[in-house]
Order: C-alpha cells, then sequence, then structure tokens
C-alpha cells in the first residue's frame, strides 16, 4: 500500500520533469513557477496512520509488520503489556537519521535527546519513564 504511494509520487516527479523541460524551452517561467509549487507541494505530502487499541491486542506487532521489523526493536513486544509511551513513526529519506529516534519527555524540564534505534525499547518498555513520544 504505502509502496504504491511512493511509486505513484515517483511517477508525478517525472511528469513535472518533463513537463518542466518542455516550458524551458518555451522560456515558460509562469509555467515553472506554477510546476515548482506543484513538486514542493507534493514532496510535503505525508500520510499518518493511528492504531490505537486495548492492551496486548497485537497493536506493536502491526506495526513491526507494516515497517517489514524481522525482530520488535522499533515497537517491542512482550506477553505482557510492554509499550508505555505514544509512539510517532516518521519516514526519512535522509541517511543521517535513519535508525535514530527523537525522544520528547513529559517532564519540560528534561531535553528532547536523540537515541539509537537499539534504544528506543528503553524509553518505551518502560511505564516508569517519563516518556511522551518517540520520533
Amino acid at each position: 500500500m504505502l509502496e504504491n504511494f511512493d511509486k505513484l509520487k515517483k511517477e508525478v516527479f517525472m511528469f513535472i520533469d518533463q513537463i518542466d523541460s518542455i516550458a524551458v524551452e518555451d522560456n515558460n517561467r509562469k509555467l515553472r513557477e506554477v510546476l515548482a509549487t506543484m513538486r514542493n507541494e507534493l514532496d510535503a505530502v505525508r500520510y499518518s496512520i493511528a492504531i490505537i487499541g486495548f492492551m496486548k491486542r497485537g497493536k506493536s506487532t502491526l506495526i513491526n509488520v507494516m515497517l517489514r521489523q524481522r525482530n520488535d526493536d522499533i515497537s517491542p513486544v512482550k506477553v505482557e503489556p510492554c509499550t508505555a509511551a505514544i509512539i510517532r513513526y516518521q519516514h526519512t529519506e535522509r541517511d543521517e537519521e535513519k535508525g535514530k529516534a527523537l525522544v520528547h519527555f513529559k517532564d519540560m524540564d528534561k531535553k528532547t535527546m536523540d537515541v539509537s534505534r537499539t534504544q528506543i525499547r528503553e524509553y518505551v518498555d518502560n511505564p516508569a519513564d517519563k516518556c511522551r513520544s518517540t520520533d
């Protein structure tokens, strides 16, 4: 499902580029501005999926499957309830951001901090933590 969205998005980008090359040949600045706006708006399109439900109903398992995870590093799964935070997963194309998480705390005195993907469990798997969300 999500792959189709990305594929269609890339096809529209290619189509915009083709029209833009024609606009360059015709020296049509107005069309080029419209196309640049379209490209920027399409590039900014994001989709959100909310997964909510009662405890121990497979929400974390579903998230791991959707994110194609073979383990539960991203969304911990246990026999007893374990996810104790609101978690927001966000796709990135930037290599320096891949495999990282941004942790926000309920306690506003604590600073937001970057953690590695393998550390996510420490913040979402412990009810005693005052973690509010991870990006």
